[in-house]
C-alpha cells in the first residue's frame, strides 16, 4: 500500500477508515476490553479485537455484511438477552436501494440476524443504532435506527438478542434521507427522546443539494405511533414551551443554502448540540461551511433563556471546514469540535 502511494499515478484506494467501538464487556465468564470496527468505504468487513492489554491485541473474528455492501455504519456494543451483540447498519446501496440492521455475536463474529429496514427505488443506507436500557439493568430494551428512506425505526428487543423476536414499527417518517445516526435521551415518565438531523454528504451529487433540512426532537410514549413533521411543533422562529400533550419539536436549519446534519448530536445538562455543514456551491471552490447549535432538549429553545431565542442565541458560526460531531467536557464545560 505504501509503495504504491508514492507513485504518481496513485489513485487512492479505501482501506479502514471508519471510526471504532471500545467497550468492556463479559466474554466466556471473564470481563475484556473489545474494540470493534468495519471498513467502512474500505469494505464490507466487520472485525473485533481483543485489546485488554493495549501492548498485546488479540484478533478475534472478522465477518462480512450479508449483502457485502461497503460504508457500513459505526457498530455499537451492547448486551442484549443476556449476550453481548454488535448492532451495525448496513452500507450505501446504491443497486437495490435497501437499508438492514444486522445484528452479530461479539463472541464469535456470526451473524446472528438482520431487519430490513427499507427498500426504495433510491440509493439506501442504515444509520449507526442508537441503544436504551430503559429498565437500567445493563440490558438494552430499545433500539433506535434510522434510513436514507426518511425514516426512525423503533426496535423493541424483548430480552432476546434475536433481532427476528424484536417487535418494530416507524417510530417517526419522513421524506429527507437521514444519514446521521439518532440518539436518544430519557425525558419525563418513562418517554425517551429520539434527535437526529436530515441531509447526506456522501457522493458527488450531494455537494449541490439545496434543499431545506430539518432537525427533530420526537417523544417516544412507546404507543406504536408512527409521527411525521405534522405532529410536531415548529420552532424555527420564535420558540415556546411544549404542551405535555405534544410529541416532539423541529426546526428548519437556518444557518445557509445546502445546510444540512450529517454528525449525531450529543445530549447533556438539558441541552441538544449539534453540528452543521454546508458544502460549497461553487464547484471551484473547495470546502464550505460549518455551524454549532445548542438548545433546550424538550422545545428547542435557547437554553440559557426562554425569552431571548433569536437565531444566534441558538446557533454558532464555526467558519469553513467540515464539523465534526460535538464533543462535551464536562470538567471545562466546553464544546469542543474539530473541523476538516
Amino acid at each position: 500500500k505504501f509503495a504504491a502511494m508514492a507513485d504518481s499515478g496513485y489513485c487512492h484506494t479505501y482501506t479502514c477508515d471508519q471510526t471504532s467501538t471500545v467497550k468492556d464487556v463479559l466474554l466466556n465468564g471473564i470481563w475484556r476490553t473489545v474494540l470493534v470496527s468495519n471498513g467502512r468505504e474500505g469494505g464490507a468487513n466487520v472485525f473485533a479485537l481483543d485489546i485488554t492489554d493495549p501492548e498485546a491485541p488479540r484478533f478475534l473474528w472478522e465477518s462480512t455484511a450479508p449483502n457485502d455492501i461497503s460504508f457500513l455504519a459505526e457498530v455499537e456494543i451492547a448486551q442484549v438477552g443476556g449476550r453481548p451483540v454488535v448492532l451495525v447498519g448496513s452500507g450505501l446501496d446504491v443497486v437495490g436501494g435497501e437499508a438492514y440492521l444486522y445484528v452479530f455475536d461479539l463472541e464469535d463474529g456470526n451473524l446472528i440476524g438482520e431487519r430490513l429496514l427499507s427498500r426504495q427505488n433510491a440509493r439506501n443506507k442504515a444509520s449507526r443504532p442508537a441503544i436504551v436500557d430503559r429498565t437500567l439493568d445493563g440490558e438494552v430494551d430499545l433500539v433506535y435506527i434510522s434510513d436514507m428512506a426518511g425514516d426512525v425505526w423503533r426496535f423493541a428487543t424483548n430480552d432476546s438478542y434475536d433481532p427476528g423476536r424484536w417487535d418494530a414499527y416507524k417510530l417517526f417518517s419522513g421524506a429527507d434521507e437521514i444519514t446521521a445516526p439518532p440518539v436518544a435521551a430519557f425525558g419525563m415518565g418513562g418517554d425517551v427522546w429520539v434527535y437526529f438531523g436530515t441531509g447526506s454528504y456522501l457522493e458527488d451529487d450531494d455537494m449541490v443539494s439545496i434543499g431545506q433540512q430539518m432537525f427533530y426532537g420526537v417523544v417516544d410514549r412507546h404507543d406504536g405511533n408512527t409521527l411525521t413533521y405534522r405532529d410536531l411543533v415548529d420552532q424555527t422562529s420564535r420558540p415556546t414551551p411544549l404542551d405535555p400533550t405534544d410529541r416532539g419539536w423541529y426546526v428548519e436549519l437556518w444557518g445557509g443554502e445546502g445546510e444540512r446534519v450529517i454528525e449525531q448530536a450529543v445530549v447533556v445538562a438539558e441541552n441538544v448540540i449539534f453540528t452543521s455543514f454546508a458544502p460549497s456551491l461553487d464547484a471551484c471552490v473547495a470546502g464550505g461551511e460549518s455551524w454549532l447549535y445548542q438548545m433546550k432538549y424538550d422545545s428547542g429553545a435557547n437554553p440559557k433563556s426562554e425569552e431571548d431565542n433569536e437565531d444566534d442565541a441558538r446557533q454558532t458560526s464555526l467558519g469553513e471546514g467540515v464539523a465534526s460531531y460535538p464533543v462535551v467536557d464536562l470538567s471545562q464545560g466546553k464544546v469542543v469540535v474539530q473541523s476538516s
